[in-house]
């Protein structure tokens, strides 16, 4: 795909605020996705199908029955307010190896519909917070909670989409899968492995969230009378924390928040959207990104309220991958990272030594993508495709 031309990314921010008023964001987005399948060229006997898998999830399905390097049927899941199409530089290269390769977006996100979030009853407990006693050295719980409850409430939220994921396997006459998740979808890809070990062949997490152990795991047995030492080095110990803390109404509002502020929020969003995908050169895969993330009702009240039940305002887990892995049965784990991502890979890198300590044998692969950040399926679809399809191979 040759580079378009500086001016092809430069919008007036009162048309895109304009254009976003006059026209609905589901339509816009659903022709965009539709434009970004069109550049796709792909090889002769491969077919590719667009549907609404029990009239809820929105799927992509590309199949070529001469694939013989990969027959169990992949699903590739994206990360938080995303989509299926953050593998769109990826369909024509697995398509060549994989005999069955699907991509959908997560209810509530994308043109998949928002399904109902069932109300948790009487016993909901009050949020895990902490308080610094020493700024910047010590913490301590604010109050007690009750651990069996508090694990209730997260897979609660966490079965929103795990129970959408089963049920769309079910659908599609399924029976093992190997299951990709980026970002927000490595953890819920994770998740899904622990809940139904039995349905997954192989896992591969690229550039995951929620992989460090840290100051609010559940799993950390903190007394709310005992001041623990921060540290911010070891992302495989239970004191750990970053230096991130999202504001609150951010948290609660996000894209909402774009779009009270007009065209400066429009502005901010296409700012946004050039600054992280400079390296996909697809005018359309912006426009796409910028519909995705400044359009009304793309992502949805349901997929927030999940998101923000599972994650501190540090985006630290409040049941963290690292707190799993001896639960993990798949038979092969693979983390992906790209050189320039700001997730942290340390904390993957941990993790797959202790994985593979676990086992007592090599069943953890760690890989760092060249020339590519968080999203390194689309900066370097080459190198991730090569690393995928070798990773996945029958």
């Amino acid at each position: 795909m040759s580079e378009p031309k500086e001016e092809a990314f430069k919008r007036s921010s009162w048309k895109l605020w304009w254009d976003n008023i006059q026209h609905d964001s589901r339509d816009n987005l659903r022709d965009l996705q539709r434009s970004l399948m069109d550049e796709l060229d792909f090889e002769p006997g491969i077919s590719v199908e667009n549907s609404m898998s029990m009239g809820q999830i929105n799927q992509w399905r590309v199949s070529n029955p001469a694939a013989k390097a990969i027959t169990v049927p992949t699903l590739l899941i994206h990360g938080y307010a995303a989509t299926s199409m953050t593998y769109f530089r990826n369909f024509e290269q697995l398509s060549r190896s994989a005999k069955d390769l699907y991509a959908i977006d997560l209810p509530g996100n994308g043109l998949s519909k928002e399904l109902p979030l069932e109300p948790e009853g009487i016993n909901k407990p009050k949020r895990l917070e902490l308080i610094e006693t020493v700024k910047g050295q010590y913490v301590r719980l604010q109050e007690p909670i009750d651990e069996q409850v508090y694990k209730k409430h997260l897979q609660h939220y966490e079965d929103y989409h795990l129970e959408a994921l089963e049920e769309w396997r079910k659908a599609n006459n399924l029976s093992k899968i190997n299951l990709v998740g980026h970002s927000y979808g490595g953890y819920v890809s994770f998740k899904y492995c622990l809940k139904y070990p039995e349905n997954v062949n192989k896992l591969c997490l690229v550039s995951p969230l929620g992989v460090e152990r840290s100051i609010y795991s559940l799993n950390n047995h903190f007394k709310p009378d005992v001041d623990y030492v921060i540290q911010r080095e070891d992302p495989s110990q239970p004191t750990f924390t970053n230096n991130r803390n999202l504001p609150k109404l951010l948290l609660q509002y996000q894209n909402k928040t774009l779009r009270w502020l007009g065209p400066l929020g429009a502005k901010a969003c296409w700012g946004y959207v050039n600054a992280s995908y400079g390296r996909v050169p697809s005018v359309a895969y912006r426009e796409y990104v910028f519909q995705l993330v400044y359009g009304k009702g793309i992502v949805t009240d349901n997929a927030i309220t999940v998101f923000n039940q599972l994650f501190s305002r540090a985006l630290l887990a409040y049941d963290p991958i690292m707190d799993g892995l001896n639960r993990l049965k798949v038979p092969k784990l693979m983390m992906l990272y790209g050189a320039h991502d700001w997730m942290n890979r340390a904390a993957g890198a941990l993790a797959i030594d202790e994985f593979n300590s676990i086992r007592k044998k090599y069943d953890g692969t760690f890989y760092i993508v060249d020339k590519a950040g968080h999203n390194l399926m689309l900066d370097n679809p080459e190198e991730f495709n090569a690393r995928l399809i070798e990773f996945l191979k029958d």
